[in-house]
């Protein structure tokens, strides 16, 4: 049907909400669900590890978390209340300055030393080793931005470095808002494209 959505995509969704609109779908013969773009990063785990998880991995939807970088502040640009007022994403990158914030960084910093990475390299290695993870999805703002952030493809943690950063993190009782929360939408192509959030 020329002009139909053919694949379907959320964002935002927890298991409790999407489980009854793939449900309602599939009943109706309408396209399925292929992606779900939750809020997801080396901080903000909740919205995404345990049902949400385990439903897009039974389902095989494709998991494309945003906000990736937690605005900025996993890529360690943001050190001092000041280093927040000057910067586009700065007022929602204020919000990890905690010492929870500070110690996953601190983590992240440490291996990403060891292996001659950046910080944002290593935020977004560990995102796309996640079970279930397609891809996480950063804003850039500048060419030596998107090449730092590419070269997360190619440095792969070793397990002992995931647990480590993983350790670091934990699972956040409650999660910050990221700035450019995404809406819901339908997606147009059965392969999702990781829009930028």
């Amino acid at each position: 049907r020329p002009g139909k959505g053919r694949a379907l995509g959320a964002a935002n969704h927890a298991a409790p909400s999407l489980t009854p609109a793939r449900d309602a779908s599939r009943a109706h013969g309408r396209p399925r669900y292929e992606a779900i773009q939750p809020h997801y990063n080396l901080l903000e785990r909740a919205h995404y590890e345990g049902a949400l998880q385990n439903l897009c991995l039974a389902g095989e939807i494709g998991v494309i978390g945003y906000c990736g970088l937690a605005s900025g502040f996993l890529t360690g640009k943001y050190r001092r209340d000041g280093d927040t007022k000057t910067r586009a994403r700065g007022s929602a990158a204020a919000k990890s300055m905690t010492p929870r914030g500070f110690a996953v960084l601190d983590a992240l910093e440490a291996e990403a030393k060891a292996r001659c990475a950046t910080p944002a390299q290593g935020a977004l290695a560990w995102g796309m080793a996640q079970r279930g993870v397609t891809a996480p999805i950063a804003s850039a703002t500048s060419v030596a931005q998107v090449r730092d952030i590419a070269g997360a493809a190619a440095l792969p943690p070793p397990p002992e470095a995931l647990a480590r950063l993983s350790r670091a993190g934990g699972p956040a009782a409650g999660c910050i808002p990221c700035s450019g929360a995404i809406s819901w939408r339908a997606r147009a192509s059965s392969s999702p494209a990781a829009d930028r959030a």
